[in-house]
């Protein structure tokens, strides 16, 4: 048995960053081979359909696998008033497979300090909670370290990148595809960077990267435990609650301490780590129900970390940064361009966290819990979005017009679909 993540959103907040990006992709040059291909719905205005290529060939031109991605886009009054949200087919895969794969699609010396952290044992071992087979008790916040997972969630899209065979399949958009992205035709987006984003719009290309994101891969299934534990259901055995590709880098300072990742749902700060938690980088978000109000598939929304930050602001551009690359470099994508490597990989990791913590304590942020907008019913849990960079709008642009044993499945078999983010419309928007 598996769940449907809820969809991820991107919620406005995140101030702009100073990242990566620009020399990434002007290093990435013909070395590209990721490929896109996209189903548009009859509503779907041209400035839409360039703007979507537009997101596809940003992340085309940061990754290199030879791998196409197919996406259904739709244009729809989004329940909630979400500004857009993407779900993306999930493949269930043995975590010994997933290991593997990892292992010989090494390219950086980021994916070797980063495989070399993963536990060798058939099952993952990781620090949980909530779960009916809690030692102390059903549904318990207490954590404890559980070994009875076998298989984690891959997208498709990042299954393929990984080498796992992925069979056809029309589950989540009626046809074969790999995600269906919707985006609100009620919201004002600026489809145009070329000026600038207009002050109270959102940056169409920027939400499609972060959506694109999700489907490659930036997502995390404890926002499937935080949605469906108690009060609001279960509890369930473990087991039933797969962990992502980014999941295995998901640590705080307990589960570091017992050399495990963290997939609990609570408060605790949870961190992205290569090395077993040794070294905490960008922080993750840690649930809207159990955590901190934010999709744990995302970057924290405080201290400009990066696209797949759980949240943004209309009047700004949204890119691709340094901190998603490093995550979409070890969960199986190889880069077009390198991250900083390999000696200084881990001080910079350490210092993005330290400069987050910064901005945590000199107040940079723009919402606080009451300001959030409540997430829209039915959301499951889920996806996380790309790292990136937010510019400031140019003042002079003017607004435009049971529970049952999760049995392992064979290799690249496909499960429940995985619900990727929606952002909120407002002054503050989530990410999804």
């Amino acid at each position: 048995m598996s769940f449907a993540m809820p969809r991820p959103r991107l919620l406005p907040g995140l101030r702009p960053g100073a990242l990566l990006l620009a020399g990434l992709l002007a290093a990435a040059g013909s070395a590209q081979a990721l490929d896109f291909r996209f189903n548009y719905s009859s509503n779907v205005p041209l400035a839409a359909q360039q703007g979507m290529a537009a997101a596809a060939a940003h992340w085309s031109a940061a990754l290199t696998d030879p791998v196409t991605v197919v996406i259904s886009v739709g244009a729809v009054a989004v329940p909630g008033g979400a500004v857009a949200d993407a779900q993306a087919l999930s493949v269930e895969t043995p975590y010994s497979l997933a290991r593997s794969r990892m292992l010989a699609d090494r390219s950086s010396q980021a994916d070797n300090i980063a495989v070399a952290s993963l536990a060798t044992t058939r099952s993952l071992p990781r620090l949980v909670n909530r779960t009916r087979d809690n030692p102390a008790g059903a549904g318990a916040l207490q954590t404890y370290v559980d070994n009875t997972s076998f298989s984690i969630s891959l997208t498709s899209a990042n299954a393929r990148a990984l080498g796992v065979v992925v069979g056809a399949s029309t589950a989540v958009c009626g046809i074969v595809c790999d995600a269906f992205i919707r985006f609100n035709s009620t919201v004002a987006f600026d489809f145009d960077r070329s000026d600038g984003i207009a002050a109270g719009q959102y940056d169409f290309i920027g939400v499609m990267q972060h959506e694109i994101g999700h489907a490659l891969g930036f997502v995390s299934g404890v926002d499937i435990l935080d949605g469906l534990s108690p009060p609001t259901a279960g509890p369930f055995t473990a087991e039933i609650f797969q962990s992502t590709a980014l999941d295995l880098f998901r640590y705080s300072s307990d589960s570091a301490a017992r050399g495990v990742a963290d997939f609990s749902a609570d408060t605790r700060p949870k961190y992205f780590s290569l090395d077993r938690g040794a070294t905490a980088g960008p922080g993750f978000a840690l649930g809207e129900v159990h955590g901190d109000g934010w999709q744990a598939g995302h970057w924290q929304p405080v201290g400009g970390l990066g696209l797949m930050a759980a949240s943004g602001l209309p009047g700004t551009q949204l890119d691709i940064s340094a901190n998603d690359l490093l995550a979409m470099d070890v969960i199986g994508w190889n880069l077009a361009a390198p991250v900083p490597e390999p000696a200084s990989l881990l001080l910079w990791l350490a210092g993005g966290a330290l400069l987050a913590g910064l901005a945590r304590r000199r107040g940079q942020h723009c919402t606080s819990m009451a300001d959030r907008p409540a997430s829209s019913a039915g959301h499951t849990p889920g996806a996380t979005m790309a790292k990136s960079q937010q510019r400031s709008t140019k003042e002079a642009k003017k607004p435009k017009k049971d529970d049952s044993a999760a049995k392992p499945l064979s290799p690249g078999a496909v499960s429940a679909p995985i619900t990727t983010v929606v952002m909120k419309k407002g002054k503050e928007a989530k990410l999804k």
